[in-house]
């Protein structure tokens, strides 16, 4: 079966464009059929082919021009064939796409971004003059532009951290909560999303708590982010993999193509839409 389906090349891919193959495969007749007799037809009988069957009113199409016709789906059902992670750069600090949890901290640990610009100065309301990576700023600025435009509203309430800020939040978190809960909040120091400066932690005004969900800018985010190049970090229900709690307000920036291939993909975190372990814990 195998070096048949080999046999008849890329076509396998196109069976919803009208081609499809029969394989003549003979069955046993029954049980009243002895070994004796089986063994001398399969002496005796031809291999039986593949019959390859083409709709005359349907072109042949190359697997590049197939790929072509159905646009951007069968690029990603191809894409999908191997890890995300073999195709982008999930390790390096300057990547947008780069992957921080518990088991992938920043390199260095003391990684500071370069080109860091304050949102407020392309009209979005911030608290405490964030500053942002330019791409996720001026990505940022459309989204709260479009939002606006929507009837929502929404302010940056977090966005870059020096890992020195880092390094004083989370013991902050620990002397508060006790240190097992501060870890479901607060990332350590070199670990810690916003010290990409592609992390936003947004709000309407509301606490940062897992009410905020249910706000119509919380839902407005969740539902639209993805156009913009943003995706809900930390979900809810995904502890276990993200290693912290739901934070409905903690989106990340990825750029819009990959952020668009995260919500169709249907992926629930950024780790196992890359394929990645889990990382509960250090």
């Amino acid at each position: 079966m195998a070096h048949m389906v080999h046999k008849i090349g890329g076509i396998s891919g196109a069976l919803a464009l009208g081609i499809s193959c029969a394989l003549l495969t003979p069955f046993a007749s029954g049980s009243e059929s002895s070994a004796t007799e089986k063994q001398a037809s399969a002496a005796t009988e031809k291999p039986q082919q593949a019959t390859l069957h083409v709709d005359p009113a349907i072109p042949y199409r190359s697997a590049q021009s197939m790929a072509d016709a159905l646009g951007p789906m069968a690029t990603l059902m191809m894409a999908s064939r191997q890890p995300r992670s073999e195709t982008i750069d999930f390790t390096s600090a300057d990547s947008l796409t780069v992957l921080v949890n518990k088991k992938n901290p920043l390199t260095p640990l003391s990684y500071t971004p370069k080109d860091l610009v304050a949102p407020t100065s392309l009209g979005v309301p911030s608290f405490g003059g964030q500053l942002l990576r330019k791409d996720a700023a001026e990505a940022l600025a459309q989204m709260y532009a479009a939002a606006k435009k929507a009837g929502v509203f929404f302010e940056l309430r977090s966005g870059y951290r020096s890992a020195s800020t880092q390094a004083t939040l989370h013991p902050g978190y620990a002397n508060r909560y006790g240190s097992e809960h501060a870890e479901l909040l607060s990332a350590r120091a070199g670990y810690s999303e916003h010290q990409t400066g592609l992390a936003v932690d947004l709000t309407d005004g509301s606490e940062l708590t897992a009410a905020f969900a249910k706000t119509e800018a919380a839902q407005w985010l969740a539902a639209n982010s993805w156009k913009y190049g943003f995706i809900l970090r930390y979900t809810q229900g995904n502890t276990g993999v993200t290693g912290y709690n739901f934070e409905p307000w903690h989106f990340r920036f990825l750029g819009v193509e990959e952020s668009t291939r995260y919500y169709r993909s249907g992926a629930k975190t950024y780790e196992d839409y890359l394929g990645q372990p889990a990382a509960p814990t250090y």
